[in-house]
Formats: C-alpha cells, sequence, structure tokens
C-alpha cells in the first residue's frame, strides 16, 4: 500500500525536507523530481530512489523491458507527461494470453516519480487492467519511452481519445495558441539533442511517420 504522499512526497520523507524543499520537488518536473530530492537529502540517487520507493510501499525495477502488448494502448502524450512506462515483468507466458485473458493480466508499470490518483485515473480511462506500479531511475524510463514512442511524439500526437495535457487542464480558460504543440514538439526534439550531444539533427519524412536521427561522435 502506498504511503500518505505530502507534496508529492511520502510524509515520512517530507518530514525531512524545508518548506523551501519540498516546493522545489513538487515544482520540478516528473523526471527530474528525484534529483531534485537527492540533493536535498544529501544523498547519493540510488539511495534517495531506495528511500522513497521504501516510503511509499513500491519496488524497483531494474532491467527494465518495455510491454509491447501495452505500448500500443497508452497515448504517447500521456506517457510523456507522467513518465511512466509499460513493462514485462516476471517470466513471459509460454503462449500469448488471448484478448480477454490479457485484460485481466497486471499491467506493470515503471515510473520516474511516485504515481497519484490522477495518473491512475487517465490510464483506467484507456485500459481496465490492474495497475501495478514500480518506481526506477528517471533517465532510464526516460531512454526507453524515447525508444518506444519517439522524439516529440507526445507534442504532437493527436489520437489521445480525450486525453488532455496536465499543463492544458491548469490554462482552461487561456486561449490556446494552434502553434503551441509545433512549438513544443521542436523543443523536445532539440532538447534531446543538447542531452546527447548531438551535432546534426536529421528529419526523414517517410510514408505514415516521421524519423529523427542525431549525429553523435560522427554517427547518426
Amino acid at each position: 500500500m502506498t504511503a500518505l504522499v505530502t507534496d508529492n512526497l511520502p510524509a515520512s520523507l517530507a518530514e525531512r525536507l524545508t518548506p523551501e524543499q519540498r516546493q522545489l520537488v513538487a515544482e520540478a518536473s516528473r523526471e527530474k523530481r528525484l534529483e531534485v530530492l537527492t540533493a536535498a537529502l544529501g544523498l547519493p540517487e540510488p539511495e534517495t530512489l531506495k528511500l522513497l520507493a521504501d516510503a511509499a510501499g513500491l519496488d524497483i525495477a531494474v532491467n527494465l523491458e518495455t510491454d509491447p502488448d501495452a505500448r500500443g494502448i497508452l497515448p504517447a502524450r500521456l506517457v510523456y507527461d507522467y513518465q511512466f512506462i509499460p513493462i514485462r515483468f516476471g517470466a513471459a507466458p509460454e503462449d500469448r494470453p488471448s484478448p480477454e485473458a490479457l485484460l485481466k493480466l497486471p499491467l506493470h508499470l515503471a515510473t520516474a516519480w511516485l504515481p497519484d490518483g490522477v495518473m491512475a485515473d487517465w490510464l483506467r480511462t484507456f485500459t481496465p487492467r490492474p495497475l501495478v506500479w514500480h518506481l526506477a531511475v528517471p533517465e532510464r524510463v526516460h531512454q526507453l519511452i524515447i525508444e518506444n514512442f519517439g522524439v516529440g511524439s507526445g507534442s504532437l500526437e493527436d489520437s489521445d481519445d480525450g486525453y488532455v495535457a496536465p499543463e492544458s487542464l491548469r490554462q482552461q480558460e487561456e486561449v490556446v495558441d494552434e502553434d503551441a504543440a509545433v512549438v513544443r514538439f521542436v523543443t523536445d526534439v532539440i532538447s534531446q539533442a543538447i542531452e546527447d550531444q548531438a551535432t546534426d539533427i536529421h528529419f526523414e519524412p517517410q510514408e505514415g511517420q516521421l524519423r529523427i536521427r542525431y549525429r553523435v561522435d560522427g554517427l547518426l
């Protein structure tokens, strides 16, 4: 059972921080919250991750492998916004389960930060499968999202069946700029290039998709 969460933190960890430090954690993006918490506690990141997992009653997923059966049912924007990825857990079944049997199997999700009720509610609109959460190293979660959903696909995806990104919910009374999705897409692509220390960004339009490749250390 997940422990009581205060300001996006279990109470046992929140009480170790100053109000200013708790605010910094709450304001950080989900993929950066562990980094901010690590700095606030003055501990190595693996130790902070273990403390967080223990306090929240979750385990830590290692050797992550994505679950292809679940990947197709989740909108890219949802995955990007909340920084989680469906993973294989335990031994793979010898026979592929039927669609009816698959709906009853737990959906294992590795997340960069603690899940909350809003995340669970959104997921239940796309799948009735029972949700099982695991904490994981944020950098690895983000890497798997990029590998499985593509750079920037969460910015332009238009087939989310009613999903509205959290920032959109906070700005319901504002006029939405029609170019905002493109700006976000370009920002995602350039940010990834900077993170990878790429020298070139190659856009390769193909039938039904757009391939984006980076030149890193002279190789595409």
